[in-house]
């Protein structure tokens, strides 16, 4: 039986020259003016003006006029290393943090003044079932920043939303601020609690802090069994098998997601009911049973296709031919492989993207096809640009602290 294993990408900072402010940090257009969106944001929430900001930078030892403040929040001149270190400090953001949400920080003027927050909760919804997972996040953000914040319940809904789409774009840290946002502002015994819960377990495991994400997902399995609500039983259950497969607990993990699955077609979920399949199909490869695993995962690949959805669709193929490129049949995980790059084609999935091109490069790597494995080694390169691969690797490092 092959193990899978996938090189990440190789990444290095950009280069960097001096400026009259400092260091000059090199990055794309689009960064730096979304960069200047998020300053101009952070001012306004805390209701300074540009003037109490300079005030503040010259207090932490680093003063920034408030010309040079203005340009930088239009996004006119080059970000300085200096600018952003103490405009950190002033807003309370680590380095990497403000670089992350600057990615949700695109200008709003884009979408009318007069699009409510629920219709705007409504087209994240859909940029999310179309694989627009970025843009999701950023319409999810938008909607927050337009609500009355007096309704907890909707604000905590967003987010949750939010911390889906950017999860699913592959940038965990942006996913778990939000997820700690709507924690603070939710009563401890509602229903949308209970969910946030599940989801902070989830993606705590996914940064590697089992021993935190296995206490938050008791608490929510412990919680969800005083409700009388199925679908939130099988959310539960399905991110409590995930945290239990990333803690090593297997044939718990399996038994969870069944149960999962068994919980969301009853309800009549199709699409979520595929996803839990496909994961225990995961749970049953990692317990050596290949066949099993091929069985059930091509059970939950029929199930999103039925279902219509092309996120739940995708995902299944990629797991699928990862499981069957595992159990030595290449040609068939080639051929899984090749559809959902097809399917991948239409969406920003990006971090999809990159699965599916390394897992078709190892398998022509294994085919011994260096054709093959040029091209796919090229696809998967040119989708991570510099700018968004030292993001990447900044966004790494940061999470391998989170304990």
């Amino acid at each position: 039986m092959k193990s899978l294993m996938l090189d990440r990408v190789s990444v290095t900072a950009p280069p960097q020259v001096s400026g009259p402010f400092g260091v000059e940090v090199e990055m794309h257009d689009g960064i730096r003016r979304s960069i200047g969106n998020l300053l101009r944001r952070l001012r306004q929430e805390r209701g300074l003006s540009l003037a109490g900001i300079e005030e503040l930078t010259e207090k932490f030892g680093t003063r920034v006029s408030r010309s040079r403040l203005s340009a930088l929040e239009r996004g006119d001149v080059p970000v300085q290393l200096d600018d952003i270190q103490v405009l950190g400090r002033v807003y309370g953001m680590a380095l990497v943090d403000l670089f992350l949400e600057a990615l949700a920080a695109r200008d709003g003027g884009r979408i009318s003044e007069q699009t409510s927050p629920a219709e705007l909760y409504e087209q994240a919804k859909h940029l999310l079932d179309e694989g627009r997972a970025l843009d999701g996040g950023w319409v999810f953000d938008e909607a927050l920043s337009r609500a009355d914040l007096e309704d907890a319940e909707f604000a905590a809904k967003t987010l949750l939303g939010a911390s889906l789409a950017y999860q699913r774009a592959g940038i965990n840290r942006l996913a778990i601020r939000r997820i700690e946002k709507a924690l603070d502002i939710l009563d401890p015994g509602c229903k949308t609690r209970i969910q946030l819960l599940a989801r902070y377990a989830f993606l705590l495991s996914e940064v590697g802090s089992h021993s935190r994400a296995l206490d938050q997902i008791e608490l929510a399995t412990a919680r969800v069994k005083e409700q009388r609500d199925r679908s939130l039983a099988a959310f539960v259950a399905g991110n409590r098998a995930l945290v239990l497969l990333a803690a090593g607990r297997d044939s718990e993990a399996l038994a969870s997601a069944r149960e999962s699955a068994r919980t969301y077609r009853a309800c009549g979920n199709a699409s979520m009911s595929s996803r839990q399949l496909v994961l225990a199909a995961r749970c049953e490869m990692k317990l050596g049973r290949a066949v099993r695993a091929i069985r059930t995962a091509r059970d939950g690949v029929a199930l999103a296709a039925d279902a219509g959805q092309v996120d739940s669709r995708i995902w299944s193929l990629i797991v699928l031919a990862e499981i069957l490129f595992e159990s030595d049949q290449g040609k068939e995980a080639c051929k899984i492989a090749r559809d959902a790059s097809d399917l991948l084609g239409g969406t920003r999935l990006e971090q999809w993207k990159l699965r599916t091109f390394a897992l078709l490069e190892a398998i022509a790597r294994a085919d011994n096809r260096p054709r093959d494995v040029r091209r796919w080694r090229q696809k998967r390169r040119k989708l991570e640009p510099l700018h968004e691969a030292w993001l990447w690797s900044g966004r790494q490092q940061e999470e391998g602290r989170i304990s």
